[in-house]
């Protein structure tokens, strides 16, 4: 969002939301800030500290994810993605040329040597 900020310009809505998600997760932003005080001085304030009940549930969920196996979402579980085996390369090469083609070049290039070893 501070990215679409730069970019457009600093609109009332953007704004709106980075400051909600900066208070939300007690994040420091360009438009909210972090005030460290002792515990009985937000109680006396009447600050509600939110940051205790997001780690305790941050914790459990962790613990929770910890205790369950994974779970694979493959899709050629029930039978293999391929039924043939691989390609094999071997044979007649595989490179750029084949017999013709060389003999084909060497000719020509056999001829231009030729020409020009007359002319000189």
């Amino acid at each position: 969002m501070m990215e679409e900020i730069n970019d457009f310009g600093e609109e009332a809505d953007l704004k709106q939301a980075v400051t909600d998600l900066g208070i939300e997760y007690s994040l420091v932003t360009d438009y909210t800030s972090m005030v460290v005080m002792r515990d009985e001085v937000f109680t006396s304030r009447g600050i509600e500290r939110k940051n205790q009940q997001r780690l305790s549930i941050e914790h459990a969920a962790q613990q929770l994810r910890g205790s369950q196996v994974a779970t694979s979402h493959r899709v050629d579980n029930q039978q293999p993605m391929f039924s043939n085996t691989r390609p094999s390369y071997s044979g007649n090469g595989g490179g750029a040329f084949d017999g013709i083609s060389l003999l084909i070049l060497l000719s020509l290039a056999a001829m231009l040597i030729y020409s020009k070893s007359e002319k000189g």
